[in-house]
């Protein structure tokens, strides 16, 4: 293992090029200013070059299956003192989304650009036709939307609540370019077309939605969502339909994570069990649970499968994660989800001290005011030690808006 990078500023979202592998991208900011920039690095020469705008923010970029494309959004600053600008409309940001070949930055071309709205999460389809990026409207709601690369039209991948979609048009809507957002100012434009407008449908309640993907065969999504749960499910959405159905009902746990293996046919979800990540292996045709691996509570994180994706090499049926526990700084696991083989890949020493001396949290349970059962971690240290009374420290975070 040898480090890539060793800049003074810290870098961050890198995505290493498909395929061919020979290039990362990933972003920069300057001396600790937090605008970040999108660089480009020749893997095995370290030659770098900028690819984006560094007087604009630019967001987490995402590769085409090909390797020879990048989308990411790209806001403006306004370094501006509040008190300096009188019309407080005119610090409104514009967002663009920017399609770029990361080798030809001059080849960069603006797909659409709005103001006031934030998109990040872009993914390709399988066959690099379609864009699918999330849009962020408060920590209780968010949209997915489905941009066509060719014609530039954009939809909401998922409808807002209506009785009637035709009682909602007005007439002045063109036929064949309806675009529905119920966050959607009146009378803002669609991009594809000057004379056609977004129409404004409210939801029936705000929906989160996290980690979109699409299907192999491109005609689902899946993504993690809260509608109608008191809970964040894995579901499907049918991209023809807009129809979202819950794959794993069964679990009354926040689903934190998941990362799919189209060739093993399996999913692999993190759910949030009592502030501990438990991972699970389910059959992605029939969503039955595996057996699940003997792993000590902790934290998972970088779930990842080997040679998951069609055109990842490897069988997909190994796969990857971080898990950090009371008692270890971090390691890297491999599970082989066939044989249910765990192997330690990573072994970071705490140095001047043993790990064995941490003390194991446990899990404790109580009622709220409103008979709402409560858990938390209880650190308690050796009584033999240290007798008699103790402080205590009550540490609360988190809520309301998650598990």
């Amino acid at each position: 293992m040898e480090a890539v990078t060793d800049f003074h500023d810290a870098v961050g979202a890198a995505a290493l090029q498909p395929g061919r592998g020979e290039h990362i991208v990933f972003q920069k900011a300057h001396h600790g200013d937090e605008v970040f920039q999108l660089f480009r690095m020749h893997l095995a020469s370290k030659a770098l070059a900028p690819i984006s705008n560094a007087q604009e923010q630019a967001g987490a970029p995402a590769w085409n299956h090909k390797g020879d494309r990048i989308v990411y959004a790209s806001s403006t600053i306004d370094k501006r003192e509040r008190d300096n600008v009188e019309d407080e409309g005119e610090r409104a940001a514009e967002t663009k989304i920017i399609m770029v070949d990361p080798l030809k930055p001059d080849t960069a071309r603006i797909m659409t650009t709005f103001i006031a709205r934030s998109f990040s999460s872009f993914q390709f389809s399988p066959d690099d036709k379609t864009i699918l990026m999330r849009e962020s409207i408060s920590t209780n709601e968010s949209h997915l939307w489905l941009m066509e690369i060719e014609s530039r039209k954009l939809r909401r991948l998922i409808q807002p609540f209506s009785d009637s979609l035709e009682s909602a048009v007005r007439p002045e809507v063109s036929k064949g370019c309806l675009q529905i957002g119920p966050s959607i100012p009146q009378g803002e434009r669609c991009m594809s077309e000057p004379h056609c407008r977004l129409v404004p449908i409210p939801a029936s309640e705000p929906v989160q939605y996290f980690g979109a993907e699409f299907s192999a065969d491109g005609k689902r999504v899946y993504a993690i969502s809260d509608r109608d749960s008191d809970f964040r499910r894995l579901v499907a959405i049918d991209i023809a339909s807009g129809n979202e159905s819950a794959l794993a009902p069964q679990f009354k746990f926040d689903i934190t994570g998941f990362v799919i293996s189209d060739k093993a046919k399996r999913v692999a979800l993190l759910t949030n069990e009592e502030g501990s990540s438990v991972l699970r292996i389910l059959d992605l045709e029939t969503f039955k649970e595996l057996p699940r691996p003997p792993l000590f509570p902790g934290e998972i994180s970088g779930v990842r499968w080997k040679g998951g994706g069609i055109d990842d090499e490897g069988d997909g049926k190994v796969l990857a994660f971080n898990l950090v526990s009371a008692r270890s700084p971090g390691a890297v696991f491999a599970l082989n989800v066939e044989t249910g083989r765990l192997m330690r890949w990573t072994n970071n020493p705490v140095r001047g001290t043993s790990p064995v001396e941490f003390v194991e949290p446990q899990i404790v349970k109580w009622k709220s005011f409103d008979d709402r059962m409560i858990s938390g971690f209880l650190y308690q240290p050796d009584a033999q030690k240290f007798p008699g009374k103790r402080p205590v420290v009550i540490s609360i975070h988190g809520g309301p808006e998650s598990q």
